[in-house]
């Protein structure tokens, strides 16, 4: 149990300290909070019931860690002097503002038309009824509601004035929890659904 919660201390300390330094490796930095804070452990729930994974759970994974990952990147866009004042080398301040945040765009969009995609197979794979519970229908709701939101941002935001998009972008970072908040339940009442029905 000591050594478990050792290792969570340790990967869950600072971005910015020793030995892990997630918020000085640029575009890397991304793929690693998407591995750390999504896949893996999604990953490793998965192996308590399969030995492996199967591919549908990993693609799954993926397609979840990367919208989520997209809609985190506005927060992080939020830190962007800070981070630069620090000599953090984040995604956001390798790109660039406008450039971080049109990945977020990208990213929350990919993912989530992926999340929506894979739990409408896995429904219909199990003989579930996509309407009867309301758990894709909202999972697709939260997904577009966090692209268009993040899209808004993106599109607020003056190029050539970085001071006034800061500001576009710290005020829609205010709704970043709402975002995560409603994807992340939305697609765990799908699992659950799924979980439910099967035999």
């Amino acid at each position: 149990g000591g050594s478990f919660g050792g290792g969570g201390r340790f990967l869950g300390a600072p971005g910015s300290a020793a030995p892990l330094r997630w918020k000085r490796v640029g575009l890397r930095h991304v793929t690693y909070l998407w591995l750390i804070r999504f896949v893996g452990p999604m990953l490793f729930a998965a192996t308590l019931v399969h030995t492996v994974p199967p591919l549908p759970v990993v693609a799954f994974a993926a397609a979840y860690a990367t919208v989520q990952m997209g809609v985190i990147l506005v927060n992080t866009a939020e830190d962007y002097p800070e981070d630069v004042e620090a000599g953090l080398k984040t995604t956001i301040t390798a790109l660039g503002l406008w450039r971080g945040i049109s990945l977020a765009v990208a990213m929350t969009w990919l993912g989530g038309v992926g999340v929506v995609a894979i739990l409408g197979g896995l429904f219909q794979k199990e003989g579930v009824d996509l309407s009867s519970s309301g758990a894709v229908p909202a999972a697709a709701f939260g997904c577009l509601l966090s692209g268009i939101a993040v899209t808004r941002v993106r599109s607020r935001m003056p190029r050539g004035d970085f001071d006034a998009s800061l500001r576009d972008v710290r005020r829609g970072g205010r709704l970043v929890p709402f975002w995560l908040t409603f994807v992340a339940w939305a697609s765990l009442l799908s699992a659950y659904v799924l979980y439910r029905h099967r035999p």
